[in-house]
């Protein structure tokens, strides 16, 4: 048997992340009126960007190691996405 995955705060935190894109792709294409929600969901996201922005400045390697991992990451699974559609499934 295959040992089950968890989907906590990963699937939680993807969900956020989807949420967040679209509330962004719609403010910035005018596409649908964006609500209260969506105001706090903004402010919180423009702080911490600000706060990357101001560590990146201060200490660039404390934020291009860890995007390094990530873009590694995100590359990997992309290839393995590909070689699964490659082959069928």
């Amino acid at each position: 048997r295959r040992a089950r995955r968890g989907h906590g705060s990963v699937g939680r935190a993807a969900a956020g992340a989807l949420r967040l894109g679209n509330a962004v792709g719609a403010a910035i294409a005018g596409t649908r009126v964006l609500g209260r929600a969506e105001a706090s969901l903004f402010v919180t996201t423009a702080l911490a960007l600000l706060a990357l922005a101001v560590v990146a400045v201060l200490w660039p390697r404390v934020v291009a190691a860890p995007l390094a991992v990530l873009v590694a990451w995100l590359a990997v699974g992309l290839l393995g996405k590909a070689r699964q559609l490659r082959r069928g499934g």
